[in-house]
């Protein structure tokens, strides 16, 4: 009938153990971890403590070689709980530094991550202001291009009048020429016409 008993024990060490795991998921899916099921636990081992004092009254387990056995049974399944408190906290401690430790990673990650956020966002910054700048220089070159297509047809028109007279000269000198054969009074000053020539043609090369 002992050896009965002790069997019955045991399963109730394992249900002990299951029900203990079961509470402690369910603990775990907690945000924070606590030491409630330390505390759970010694109620439920005082629990079946007390169904096993009271089987062996019912079963009128009274002599002192049973009570002993029974005694040992029970000294040995304080050890065995004591052994799970004892990793229960451990593992608890354990978790807590990985957590910890965990986040603090986590977060150093999220410092870095958020120091090339803002160097990224300071370079596309410096990239704007390059992108103004050179529209600002386009913008000027523009203006350049059309001024210089203005003066370039300045050029074309004073090239266009520097031809013109250039013919008006040949003509005057044509005129000259038949006044000096003839001898006729008065003369054309050839020589104030030249000059004024040149000068509009060096004017013309500056503008080129």
């Amino acid at each position: 009938m002992l050896g009965r008993r002790v069997t019955r024990s045991n399963s109730l060490n394992f249900e002990v153990e299951n029900l203990e795991s079961s509470q402690t998921r369910k603990r775990f899916n907690r945000p924070s971890i606590d030491k409630e099921d330390i505390q759970d636990l010694a109620k439920i081992i005082t629990n079946k403590k007390q169904k096993i004092k009271t089987t062996m009254e019912d079963n009128n387990i009274t002599s002192e070689s049973d009570q002993k056995k029974l005694s040992d049974v029970l000294s040995e399944l304080n050890i065995n709980m004591n052994n799970i408190n004892s990793n229960m906290i451990s593992k608890f401690d354990t978790l807590q530094n990985n957590l910890d430790s965990l986040k603090n990673a986590v977060t150093v990650e999220l410092n870095k991550l958020n120091e090339v956020i803002k160097n990224v966002s300071m370079s596309i910054n410096a990239i704007n202001v390059e992108i103004n700048h050179l529209k600002s220089e386009n913008a000027g070159i523009k203006k350049e291009v059309n001024n210089f297509l203005s003066m370039q047809k300045q050029h074309e028109e004073c090239l266009t009048e520097l031809s013109a007279l250039q013919n008006k000269h040949e003509q005057l000198k044509i005129n000259t020429t038949e006044v000096s054969i003839f001898n006729l009074p008065g003369s054309i000053d050839n020589e104030s016409l030249i000059d004024d020539l040149s000068r509009w043609s060096n004017n013309l090369i500056k503008y080129r």
